[in-house]
Order: C-alpha cells, then structure tokens, then sequence
C-alpha cells in the first residue's frame, strides 16, 4: 500500500504544471516581435506581429468606412436637390397649365 501511494505522489509531481511560464508553443517567436517607434520612446515595450495587423487592418475598415459614409452622403444630397428641382418643375407646369385653362375658360 506504501509503494501505491509513492507512486501516486511520484506521478503527481511529475505531471504538475508550471505556472510562472507559458509552454514554448505560446511563446512569441522573435521574427513576431517588433519595437514601434513610439513605444521606443516609451521604455521599448515589445508589440506582436499579429497587433500590429490588426490595427493597420482596422484602420483600413475605418477608412473605406468613412469614404462610403461620405459618397451616400453626396448621393443623398443629389438626390434631394433632384427631387426638390422637380418639384419645382411640376409647380411651374401645374400653375402654366391652371393659367391657361383659365384663361381659355374666360375667353369662351
């Protein structure tokens, strides 16, 4: 029974797990690692490759994001001066046609 709990202990040890460290494969490689400009300044913190994507990759998105929101706004005010200029257009035909009619009316 002694030699059952040895081993049991034995093996419980040998498969702790450390926690102070991360296992190498969760580890950054160093060809991942980059030093930006400002955070040089700042004491040289180290930003993964993957980070740095990332960002630029949002940054992207919020541009092609602002330039769409631009070109529907332009279309938007295309459309409503058309739609105003055609109203204006009916109002002229509708009064030019009430004028003659009228005019037709009191000429009879």
């Amino acid at each position: 029974m002694i030699s059952f709990a040895k081993t049991l202990v034995v093996i419980y040890l040998s498969t702790e797990i450390s926690i102070s460290s991360p296992p190498l494969h969760h580890r950054p490689s160093p060809a991942n690692l980059h030093r930006t400009p400002l955070m040089a300044e700042k004491g040289g913190e180290i930003v993964l490759d993957s980070m740095l994507k990332k960002q630029k990759r949002s940054e992207e998105w919020a541009l092609a994001k602002k330039q769409e929101v631009a070109s529907v706004k332009e279309k938007k005010a295309a459309n409503k001066k058309l739609i105003y200029s055609r109203a204006k257009d009916y109002a002229k035909e509708y009064t030019a046609q009430v004028l003659l009619y009228s005019l037709m009316f009191f000429m009879d």
